[in-house]
């Protein structure tokens, strides 16, 4: 994993860029998109995938981009650079499946050029047991992270922001700034 720092990032100015797409063509498949966990809220909502599958190669790859704010330190935020494989299992007319399988956890990607669909299904690895060797939690069920559309994905992030934020403000003032806001839209 490569790891940058930045001194400062305004998480107000960063979206990411483009729709959800999937392309095919005879020998490769690809996906660009946001990641989202169905019915949990993701660490890193502000991030960006993008997939590349060569049957050739019987490989897909991935690259990863996330904003995550430091554990350590309150005011320093990082640009998360990630890349990882997966292994092909399946390739036909409609998807893709691939699989990664590392010590604790395994990870199925799918991707379905017919519905413009891609998940990946994370689930726990029993082959150790990774709870007593790393403290490593298990998951209660197997985990269905979705690509989609990463604007859509950062518009509400911020909204949501924005109203933390205005329940923070003195509350004459948070009502004259809704009475503005209402009267824009």
């Amino acid at each position: 994993m490569l790891m940058l720092t930045a001194s400062k990032i305004n998480f107000e100015t960063i979206y990411p860029i483009g729709n959800l797409k999937t392309n095919r063509s005879n020998q490769i498949i690809s996906a660009q998109g946001t990641w989202v966990i169905e019915g949990e809220r993701i660490a890193e909502p502000i991030n960006i995938a993008v997939i590349t599958c060569r049957k050739n190669e019987g490989i897909c790859y991935q690259s990863d981009a996330r904003i995550t704010k430091s554990l350590f330190a309150v005011d320093n935020q990082y640009l998360d650079l990630q890349y990882g494989t997966y292994k092909i299992t399946s390739w036909n007319d409609e998807e893709v499946l691939a699989e990664d399988e590392s010590l604790c956890r395994t990870t199925v990607l799918n991707i379905n050029t017919t519905t413009k669909q891609v998940f990946q299904i994370i689930r726990n690895n029993t082959a150790l047991n990774c709870e007593k060797l790393f403290n490593f939690p298990l998951l209660n069920k197997p985990r269905i992270a979705q690509l989609v559309d990463g604007f859509k994905v950062a518009q509400e992030f911020y909204e949501q922001k924005n109203k933390e934020r205005l329940k923070l403000i003195n509350p004459e003032f948070r009502q004259v700034v809704e009475d503005l806001f209402q009267k824009s839209k």
